[in-house]
């Protein structure tokens, strides 16, 4: 049952950062004005 248990927590999470990521790409095209810095004002 354990390995089953990892494989879904891992396809979850792989799901979720996969759409966080999709996400934010789909709002900086959307809208140029939003640009992604590293920290810099």
């Amino acid at each position: 049952d354990i390995p089953l248990i990892e494989a879904c927590v891992l396809f979850i999470t792989f799901i979720f950062v996969t759409s966080t990521l999709l996400t934010d790409l789909m709002y900086s095209f959307l809208n140029p004005k939003i640009r992604f810095s590293k920290g810099e004002q």
